[in-house]
């Protein structure tokens, strides 16, 4: 039995596994999907009109150079408004993705006059903007941020065949192993990681790598250090939790990779 934390010994022994896991995100040269989540990579802004009988005729996103977006280019992604809400989300076609930490502006043509917003950093999923007389006021919202129904229906999807696939591949070891016990430990530790990689990080990360790259590690890292703590009494070491963690994340994350690809040739 080991009675050492798990912790340190994850840490050390994942070396060579989270570096393989950052070359393969890495690697890839545009958006794509794992089944552990959707790409965040799609901002919200909520519409909130101080001005009455106007509507939207057209609206346009811009990518600053500077803070000051004295600079600007337009972006090439999808962006679109209706009288409800804008979406702007990355480009299935050239693979254009919104930047985390990187300024933008957003302008309107309203059915009075256009009107354009202040420079925002896209450091948020969630937006409200303030539709004045002459301009745009737009401030991010993070704290009321509450998932779309379709964001559940993904979520319940996605996780589902998430926890399938690292389940049977929990098994697969367990039975190498002879540790019978350990598709009952990647439910429970799956169950507590799935709704923090979507509903926690997703939405205070915007730029895609970065938080495959945060999301893969954390799941890795949680993952292993549930199995061990919660399996040791059973004899079940931390390499081996190590090990199987990431041959469950491994899975999945190719798994969505295929998925996606599959998706988008359709």
């Amino acid at each position: 039995m080991h009675s050492r934390t798990p912790f340190p010994l994850i840490f050390k022994s994942k070396i060579l596994a989270i570096g393989l896991i950052l070359l393969v995100i890495l690697a890839i040269p545009t958006r794509s999907t794992n089944a552990d989540s959707l790409p965040p990579g799609t901002m919200f802004f909520h519409l909130d009109f101080h001005v009455e009988n106007i509507s939207i005729i057209d609206s346009k996103l811009f990518l600053c150079e500077d803070a000051n977006c004295i600079h600007y280019t337009p972006y090439t992604g999808d962006f679109s408004c209706d009288n409800n809400e804008c979406r702007a989300s990355p480009s299935d076609i050239d693979g254009s993705a919104l930047t985390f930490n990187k300024y933008y502006k957003i302008r309107i043509t309203f059915s009075d006059k256009v009107r354009e917003s202040n420079s925002f950093k896209s450091d948020a999923m969630q937006y409200d903007i303030q539709i004045e007389k002459d301009n745009l006021s737009i401030n991010k919202n993070i704290s009321e941020y509450i998932p779309t129904p379709l964001e559940v229906v993904f979520f319940c999807i996605a996780g589902f065949f998430t926890i399938l696939l690292e389940t049977i591949v929990a098994a697969i070891y367990g039975k190498v192993i002879k540790k019978e016990f350990l598709p009952v430990l990647a439910i429970q530790a799956n169950a507590i990681s799935l709704p923090i990689v979507w509903f926690v990080l997703r939405p205070i990360i915007s730029d895609y790598r970065i938080y495959s790259i945060i999301s893969e590690l954390f799941a890795v890292i949680f993952e292993a250090s549930f199995m061990a703590y919660f399996g040791r009494k059973q004899g079940f070491t931390v390499k081996h939790a190590s090990i199987l963690s990431f041959l469950m994340n491994g899975a999945s994350f190719l798994a969505g990779i295929g998925i996606n690809y599959w998706v988008s040739h359709l």
